[in-house]
């Protein structure tokens, strides 16, 4: 499997596609908010919506994070407003924020 995550990474892939057919090529994008969201959502195992620390870290692992516990952590850190330990519904578009800053991407 090859990843790449820019233009030329593009070009790359697409010379390998051809040159080598059964090699698995995955682009990476920049992540939507809309994306972004439905990761996060997705990751609320227990659809109580709100998002706990285990919860993030397993979505930062899904967003490619090399250190998904200390991002998790960190995201907690910077958008729980209340103070409750948890990333809430009314807190959802400072997380959303937060993984748009540090550039996350997704493969395709």
């Amino acid at each position: 499997m090859v990843h790449v995550d820019d233009f030329a990474g593009a070009l790359v892939a697409r010379f390998v596609t051809v040159w080598f057919p059964k090699l698995e090529v995955k682009v990476k994008v920049p992540v939507t908010e809309e994306q972004l969201l439905k990761i996060f959502q997705d990751c609320d195992k227990n659809k109580d919506g709100r998002l706990d620390k285990v919860e993030l870290k397993e979505a930062f692992r899904v967003l490619g994070s090399r250190v998904p516990n200390i991002r998790a952590c960190r995201a907690i850190h910077h958008c729980d407003n209340n103070l409750d330990g948890v990333i809430s519904d009314q807190e959802m578009s400072h997380l959303i924020s937060y993984a748009l800053r540090h550039g996350y991407k997704v493969a395709y």
